[in-house]
């Protein structure tokens, strides 16, 4: 290394910390770009599609409160139930949209298979649902119960489970997702911090060896030169301590590239995005809880007007019972007349047809009034099944708030796992912006490590006149030292560096505390050609 030009060691430091630097850059871009596009196909694939499960949840219960409301109108207050029919149809289109969007973004295992098996049930399901209303319309209410309460009743909480599941699986594997890309991230942070550490330790390194390999020859030279080896030395001194700085900005330096912060910047914009639309996926359940809590009262109001009929039906009941004892008490007193009218012979003839009459009119009654009282006790007893019915409903609507706070909960949590991300970025962004700052100043200590340089080149060429006084000396020559210093070895080799820095710039003056040496107009240097100092230019001198 002794023999190796200044500039092709300095060129080999930049190169080498140049190389840090893309290695780095290199690195947090691949890193930011994995973590941005994982972020996109989480969105994609796991946030929007929980809204099509809401959709989908949700039409599928205003269908089933639409049949209940269709019996409801057709079966106890005789209206047309045509624009039920058509409401019913339209659910079923909505439904069926929203799951074929949700499908494109199953793609296998677990979950394509419950999917498939939602989507092979809703082909039984959807059917039978539409020829339960059509039984409604036509009238058929035996026909419809059995319709809506039977097989078709199963395949419908099977698609209700279903979807449950598959909503719980999209959460987990957002959450999955979000952990890895966490991960990756926290990964490709360390491994910017030890490739950082690395390369200040290597820059370091570099700096010291340069510094070493720079002041040595010039202390060798300065040795027997009083004035100028003070000079030197702490001109040496001075390029180490800038050397060094230089060395820790630019390690630093490779930490705060502008593709950095800029793929930072976008992976917040992409994560703020994800906070929003689980803002927006969590109004939707808000929506929908809301919905199925409407239709929860709703079939408390219809359970409270079924209680009211079968009250009703009771009362009736009872008048009928009435009914039928009074129908008794005339037959009796028809047998009765019957009886005296035949005591009475032939002045009873009339009456005892009368009370005949009578009698059959009796039996009728209380036939009539049997009738009634079978007719209202089956009415009572379906009013009975029912309030059943309705209970269940009811139950099962409170169960479907409870399903849906528990995905609302699960929506919070990640719209707050997304917003927490975003800060983070948002601190990280900030450290950028600081790392950019330390860049600066190293740029501005480069500065100051350059213009040491030139100076330590000005007290450089001083030393060199000093040593061509020497030797001036040394031969015994007081008027021609340019003559005598070309004639010698030693003179040849300092002498025709000292003819090359006359094409260059002057140097600057050069001061150390109370003594100011100034470079005269008339002598200029190339720095490059000044050191470092080889060896061979004074092995000579030994």
């Amino acid at each position: 290394m002794k023999n190796v030009k200044l500039s092709v060691k300095l060129i080999g430091a930049f190169l080498l910390v140049t190389f840090i630097t893309l290695t780095v850059g290199l690195l947090g871009t691949t890193r930011i770009s994995a973590i941005s596009k994982a972020n996109t196909e989480m969105y994609k694939h796991n946030t929007a599609p929980l809204g099509d499960i809401s959709t989908a949840a949700i039409t599928q219960q205003e269908m089933a409160g639409t049949l209940r409301f269709a019996m409801m109108q057709k079966f106890m207050y005789d209206k047309d139930v045509s624009s039920l029919a058509d409401k019913l149809h339209e659910l079923l289109q909505k439904n069926e949209a929203a799951l074929l969007e949700f499908g494109k973004s199953v793609k296998g295992g677990e979950l394509k298979k419950e999917y498939d098996e939602v989507m092979a049930t809703r082909t039984s399901w959807a059917p039978a649902l539409e020829r339960s209303m059509t039984l409604i319309k036509e009238g058929k209410k035996d026909e419809a119960l059995a319709d809506m309460q039977g097989e078709n009743a199963a395949r419908g909480l099977k698609i209700r489970t279903a979807l449950t599941k598959m909503s719980k699986m999209k959460i987990d594997e957002a959450k999955a997702i979000a952990d890895a890309n966490a991960a990756a991230a926290k990964k490709a942070i360390w491994i910017a911090w030890i490739i950082t550490g690395l390369g200040s330790l290597l820059g370091v390194g570099l700096g010291i060896f340069l510094t070493v390999t720079i002041t040595r020859p010039i202390n060798q030279v300065v040795a027997g030169l009083s004035d100028g080896a003070d000079q030197v030395s702490a001109a040496s001194s001075q390029v180490s301590s800038s050397s060094q700085s230089l060395a820790e900005g630019t390690s630093e330096q490779a930490a705060s590239l502008e593709e950095t912060s800029s793929s930072l910047e976008e992976m917040s914009s992409m994560t703020q995005r994800n906070a929003d639309h689980a803002q927006q996926a969590k109004a939707m359940v808000d929506e929908a809880q809301h919905i199925v809590e409407k239709v929860g009262c709703q079939m408390e109001d219809m359970g409270k007007a079924i209680a009211e009929i079968n009250e009703s039906s009771q009362a009736t009941s009872k008048i009928i019972k009435t009914i039928d004892e009074i129908a008794f008490q005339t037959n009796l007193l028809a047998l009765n007349a019957a009886v005296e009218a035949a005591r009475a012979g032939e002045a009873g003839a009339g009456f005892a047809v009368v009370a005949e009459e009578v009698r059959n009119l009796a039996l009728r009654s209380a036939e009539a009034a049997k009738n009634t009282n079978n007719l209202i006790e089956n009415t009572i007893h379906a009013v009975k099944n029912g309030t059943d019915l309705t209970e269940e409903t009811t139950e099962a609507f409170r169960e479907n708030v409870e399903i849906i706070t528990k995905i609302e909960n699960l929506v919070s949590e990640i719209a707050s796992a997304s917003n927490e991300q975003a800060h983070g970025i948002a601190q990280i962004n900030i450290a950028i912006a600081e790392m950019d700052k330390v860049t600066q100043q190293s740029a501005a200590t480069a500065e100051e490590s350059a213009s040491a340089s030139e100076e330590l080149n000005a007290q450089a060429m001083q030393m060199k006149s000093y040593v061509q006084d020497l030797v001036g000396v040394i031969e015994g020559s007081q008027d021609g030292n340019a003559a005598s210093f070309a004639g010698s070895p030693v003179r040849r080799g300092i002498g025709d560096k000292i003819v090359r820095a006359t094409k260059s710039l002057p140097v600057p003056a050069l001061r150390r505390g109370k003594s100011e040496i100034a470079a005269g107009t008339t002598r200029v240097v190339q720095p490059e050609q000044v050191l470092p100092l080889d060896d061979d230019d004074f092995k000579d001198m030994d």
